[in-house]
């Protein structure tokens, strides 16, 4: 089974009660506006119990209808979203496809993914062209959403604008400013799920009092960065030959970060020996063949220990524990 991966760029808005979509074939340079057929998307969210994948804001999901059903992996990226897309298995459609779970593996460590959230749209949509070649899809959505562990529900309506291809920058541009100038507003919610779960994202850690939560605080932007580096790596492999010394470079900068004991204490250092290994590991390839094995030996059983002391990496040495 083979993953495919894309790049989602959007904007989403909520619209007041009963304003209806804006004629957009009379928006400044547009050409042309297809309409598409109605779809209902029905959409089952999963997550660890202590919300993993939630924290590290990190979405996976399971759905039916529409031009894109299958699974999907929503990843942070420098420019909107990556999403990586798997097809249901028709046979045991409840079964998370092996290399999704491998792209994961190093946040799940073999723990079980439950339903969160169950989202269903009732999805009108168009595809706008402008003079300039570009294209975006907008959505005129109905949503009914259930927070499964609260068993509350709710419903909205929101409206999207995602660009479909590279040049669709500057036409997304053109269609934000219809939607708005009809009364659209960007929406306070990052996503459908967030809305589903009545904007109860994780909360963020709080802010660093003493040496040892300030050295967390900045391992853990890097610990996020190793973890996309691998993810990148087990997708894609390492086609320029860029992934490989990247992840390197991270784990670097994490050991050189915890190379003060007094401050980074034993658990510190504890990590960064483990760190070392998973360095070593990097090393070991000399050539583009190597990689798809150097990315295993970094799941393996051993090494998700590492992956999991670095999520939850907290100093412990004698300077811990001093007001900063």
């Amino acid at each position: 089974m083979s993953v495919t991966t894309s790049t989602e760029v959007e904007l989403k808005y909520a619209v007041p009660e009963g304003v209806p979509m804006p004629d957009l074939s009379g928006a400044d340079r547009v050409v042309r506006v297809e309409a598409q057929p109605v779809a209902h998307l029905e959409a089952v969210y999963l997550d660890t119990d202590d919300r993993v994948l939630l924290r590290a804001r990190i979405a996976l999901r399971r759905r039916t209808g529409g031009h894109d059903a299958g699974w999907h992996v929503k990843l942070s990226a420098a420019a909107g979203r990556r999403e990586l897309h798997a097809p249901i298995d028709a046979g045991d459609p409840d079964a998370l496809p092996a290399p999704l779970e491998r792209a994961l593996r190093s946040r799940l460590r073999g723990r079980p993914v439950r339903p969160i959230a169950r989202i269903a749209t009732e999805r009108r949509g168009a595809v706008v062209t402008t003079a300039a070649g570009g294209r975006v899809e907008v959505d005129d959505d109905l949503v009914r959403a259930e927070d499964v562990a609260a068993g509350t529900r709710r419903a909205w309506r929101e409206w999207e604008a995602e660009q479909l291809d590279e040049d669709g920058g500057a036409a997304l541009a053109v269609v934000d400013a219809a939607l708005r100038a009809a009364g659209a507003r960007p929406s306070a919610s990052p996503a459908k799920l967030a809305q589903a779960l009545g904007g109860a994202l994780p909360p963020g850690s709080p802010a660093p009092r003493t040496i040892g939560e300030r050295l967390s605080a900045l391992v853990a932007p890097m610990a996020e960065d190793a973890h996309r580096g691998l993810t990148a790596l087990v997708v894609d492999g390492d086609p320029d030959g860029s992934a490989l010394p990247a992840l390197e470079r991270t784990l670097i900068r994490i050991r050189s970060l915890l190379a003060p004991r007094t401050v980074a204490g034993p658990a510190g250092e504890a990590l960064s020996e483990r760190l070392g290994v998973l360095a070593a590991r990097l090393d070991e390839a000399r050539d583009p063949a190597d990689v798809a094995a150097v990315a295993d030996r970094l799941l393996d059983d051993e090494a998700l220990g590492t992956w999991a002391l670095l999520d939850g990496f907290a100093p412990d040495g004698p300077a811990a524990s001093d007001p900063a």
